[in-house]
């Protein structure tokens, strides 16, 4: 026998799936009419629970970035860097920056967590990371190791 509870509950689903259009349609303008009111609501709240905001993020972030690293491994590809306050998602192809602007820095941790591609993304230290970007591409020590070749 079905509770009346659960009855409301399959009639609301309903309805708002027949007129989910309709229903967004409405929330955005009463965003629009209320943007002030809702804002100062978000500020006040954020005031009062910040420390507890700002450790949820943090443990949010620490648990992507462990995430990352258990798929794309603990190491530098380059100089092999072991340690993980000096690691960081790294670009193969050197194209970050367009990725960043469209998805933000988490959404390209969480965009490699839920895709993986290791032909996309590698771990590299900050240095190598950087030292890629301000070198056309090539991390320094990779074009010392070729210069060393030649």
């Amino acid at each position: 026998m079905v509770s009346d509870k659960e009855r409301t509950r399959v009639k609301n689903h309903e309805y708002h799936l027949k007129h989910k259009e309709e229903i967004r349609n409405r929330s955005r303008e009463y965003r629009a009419r209320n943007r002030d009111r809702l804002l100062a609501q978000k500020r006040d709240y954020y005031a009062k629970n910040r420390n507890r905001l700002r450790n949820q993020n943090k443990a949010w972030r620490a648990k992507i970035r462990g995430r990352f690293f258990d798929l794309y491994g603990k190491e530098c590809a380059c100089c092999h860097e072991r340690e993980e306050a000096f690691l960081t998602l790294g670009h193969i192809k050197n194209d970050g920056n367009v990725e960043r602007r469209e998805l933000g820095n988490w959404g390209i941790y969480a965009k490699a967590i839920e895709h993986p591609d290791l032909s996309r993304y590698e771990t590299q230290c900050f240095n190598c990371n950087l030292g890629a970007k301000v070198n056309g591409g090539v991390c320094p020590h990779k074009s010392d190791k070729e210069s060393d070749v030649q």
